[in-house]
C-alpha cells in the first residue's frame, strides 16, 4: 500500500516540489548578490523552508536527536555530517539555520541550481586548487561572520551503511587564524534512512534513483546531533579524523533507531 499509493501520487509530489522551488527562488532571488548578513540570514531562513516544505511533500518523517547544547549554538559554526543522498538536503536542510558547501555542479541544476545560488550556499570545484584555496576563505569569513555551514566532508554519496572518509578541504578553515579559531565550533551529526539501500544514491544514473526512492508514500529520517565543541587539533587532518571519528559514533546510532 505504501509503495502503490507513493508512485500514485509521485508526479503531484514532483509538481508540488517544482512549485515549491520556483516560490522560494522567487523569493530570495533580490537578495542574490547581497553580501549583508541580514540578507544571509533571511536566505538561510528560507533554505530552511524550502527543505522542511520538500520534507512534506515527499512525506519524509524526520525525527531528530539533539544534545541540548546543539539546540541553540551562538556564534560561527562548521556543521558536519555523512552524506547519503540528495535527501539529505531535505532533512539536514530542515533542522538549522544555515547555508551549505555544494560542489559547483550543483549550479547547472534547472531551477535547483539558481535557487541555490540565490539562497547563498558556497560551491567549490573539486579538481581546481584556485577554486579550493578561494572556498577556504570564504567558509572562514562566513564562520567568522557568526553564521553556520554544512559540509559533507565524504564528498560524494553513497548506498553503503558506514561513514567514508572524511576529505580534510573544509577543515582547513578551522586552523588557519590560531587565534581566532576558538569562536569556531564544530558540531558532528549523523543521517541515516529506513530504507537505506533505496535512499542512498550509489552509482545508478539520478534520475532513476530519484524516482526509485521517492515512490513511497512516506519514509523516516533519523538525524543524531552530537555536542558542539571548539576543535583543539593543530592541522586539518586531525581535525577531519576527529570529526569522521565523532559521525561514525552517530551513524551507528542514526542506523540503529531507523533499523534499516
Amino acid at each position: 500500500m505504501n509503495r502503490a499509493l507513493g508512485i500514485l501520487l509521485l508526479l503531484p509530489r514532483i509538481l508540488l516540489a517544482i512549485a515549491n522551488s520556483l516560490l522560494h527562488v522567487a523569493i530570495v532571488l533580490p537578495y542574490i548578490n547581497s553580501k549583508q548578513s541580514t540578507a544571509f540570514n533571511f536566505r538561510a531562513r528560507m533554505l530552511r523552508s524550502w527543505a522542511y516544505t520538500c520534507r512534506l511533500i515527499f512525506g519524509m518523517q524526520l525525527s531528530v536527536y539533539q544534545q541540548p547544547s546543539s539546540r541553540k549554538i551562538r556564534g560561527g559554526c562548521l556543521i558536519v555530517s555523512n552524506h547519503v543522498s540528495y535527501w539529505d538536503a531535505f532533512t539536514v536542510g530542515a533542522i538549522f539555520k544555515k547555508t551549505f558547501l555544494a560542489k559547483a555542479e550543483v549550479q547547472k541544476i534547472p531551477i535547483l541550481g539558481k535557487g541555490a545560488r540565490a539562497a547563498g550556499l558556497l560551491f567549490v570545484e573539486r579538481g581546481s586548487h584556485k577554486s579550493r584555496s578561494e572556498t577556504i576563505g570564504k567558509i572562514r569569513k562566513t564562520l567568522l561572520s557568526g553564521q553556520k555551514i554544512v559540509v559533507f566532508p565524504e564528498g560524494t554519496t553513497n548506498n553503503v551503511p558506514h561513514v567514508h572518509k572524511f576529505n580534510d578541504g573544509s577543515f582547513h578553515a578551522l586552523v588557519s587564524d590560531q587565534g581566532r579559531r576558538k569562536k569556531i565550533r564544530l558540531l558532528p551529526m549523523a543521517v541515516s534512512y529506513s530504507r537505506f539501500r533505496e535512499h542512498g544514491w550509489g552509482n545508478e544514473p539520478g534520475l532513476a534513483h530519484f524516482l526509485k526512492s521517492a515512490s513511497y508514500l512516506y519514509h523516516r529520517a533519523v538525524i543524531v546531533c552530537g555536542k558542539p565543541y571548539f576543535p583543539t587539533a593543530s592541522s586539518a587532518r586531525e581535525i577531519s579524523a576527529e570529526a569522521q571519528s565523532k559521525c561514525t559514533e552517530l551513524f551507528a546510532k542514526a542506523h540503529f533507531i531507523t533499523g534499516s
